[in-house]
């Protein structure tokens, strides 16, 4: 009861000082994301300070944190790893990163491929760019990484218990089965190598 007294209070809290992308990420979003492609989805589940994976699996928010802190730092990550990044709601994640929120968007335009496709039109989104997508309902959240091509297809990476492990492919088959499918999806940019 005490450690999840102790969590809850750690979500509250304000983030400490942003550790963002001031320089030019040092490691490509693939790379970052190989050694935690193979675990189940575990809610609990993180990644501890020595770069291990706690609680045999992974939750959303901890796939996100350690990836994003890979490809800001590179091989020398775990020196600046926040473990307690992957406690905090998408926008307080992105926050201290320093990524770009886009914009947010209802679901149910991301759910239709010309609603999606018009933003690729207008310059609201970019084709081939790497989104940290930040999906809320209420007290409810999830977060992943997505990235548009040039016809409007979403493609995915984020942990789930509807895959019980790292979801990729179709964004919108997730986002249509999940219970985010009426939600507001915040979509933050994320520099890369």
């Amino acid at each position: 009861m005490i450690a999840f007294v102790a969590g809850f209070l750690l979500l509250l809290a304000d983030p400490p000082a942003k550790e963002t992308f001031l320089r030019k990420p040092q490691m490509s979003f693939a790379a970052a994301q190989e050694p935690f492609q193979k675990f189940t989805y575990k809610y609990n589940g993180y990644v501890g300070p020595d770069g291990k994976v706690r609680n045999d699996g992974l939750g959303c928010s901890a796939f996100t944190s350690a990836v994003l802190h890979r490809m800001r730092d590179g091989d020398e990550w775990l020196k600046a790893y926040d473990p307690t990044v992957h406690q905090w709601y998408g926008d307080k994640a992105a926050e201290h990163f320093g990524l770009k929120k886009v914009d947010q968007f209802n679901s149910t335009s991301l759910l239709d491929p010309k609603e999606t496709l018009a933003f690729l039109k207008d310059g609201k989104l970019a084709a081939g760019q790497l989104y940290y997508f930040n999906a809320r309902t209420g007290k409810n959240g999830h977060v992943g990484f997505v990235r548009l091509d040039k016809e409007g297809a979403i493609e995915q990476w984020h942990y789930s218990s509807i895959s019980n492990g790292l979801y990729c492919g179709d964004f919108r088959k997730w986002l249509q089965e999940s219970m985010y499918r009426a939600a507001k999806v915040e979509l933050y940019v994320v520099p890369e190598k």
